[in-house]
């Protein structure tokens, strides 16, 4: 088993225009006792700017805004795409934090990959299919995309325990 996980961030909640937007790749520590909504939070997390931004490096913090420690992203995650994140003063503004309606792909290059949406409360799986769907949905519609299949798959289950109640 590989000591790391290989994969990609992509941004498509609030994007302009229609297309996802890769932002990051990753190569993350395995924590092979870890489920993939653990691995998906652990991404979550290094993806939030909360104390700076987790897509600039602490050279940039520290050249455009002043001696800045350096407190969000991870060691293992490298931001993709940065042309044109510039404020109006033309300092670098990074990233905006992952969200709603964004998504996590495990596997990079030939892996096999599989496909976890940021939902409202956790993340979701995505099929192949569904991630598919995902890319031809707008922008602004992502996150309600994502939203209906929490609800569907939480449908199947209520149906498969009131049958298994009644069996």
């Amino acid at each position: 088993m590989s000591d790391v996980i290989r994969g990609k961030v992509w941004f498509g909640a609030f994007e302009d225009g229609n297309d996802a937007v890769c932002v990051a790749n990753f190569d993350m520590p395995a924590r092979p006792a870890v489920g993939w909504e653990a691995k998906c939070e652990d991404i979550y997390r290094a993806t939030q700017n909360l104390m700076d931004s987790w897509s600039l490096t602490a050279e940039q913090l520290n050249e455009f805004f002043g001696d800045i420690e350096k407190k969000d992203g991870a060691s293992w995650i490298t931001p993709t795409n940065m042309k044109g994140n510039r404020a109006y003063d033309n300092k670098p503004c990074g990233h905006r934090s992952m969200s709603v309606g964004d998504v996590v792909q495990f596997g990079r290059d030939h892996d096999k990959k599989t496909y976890w949406a940021v939902a409202g409360f956790g993340f979701t799986e995505l099929t192949s299919r569904q991630y598919d769907r995902w890319l031809g949905t707008d922008s602004r519609d992502r996150d309600m995309f994502v939203r209906d299949i929490v609800k569907a798959k939480a449908t199947v289950e209520l149906i498969a325990k009131e049958e298994a109640l009644v069996n």
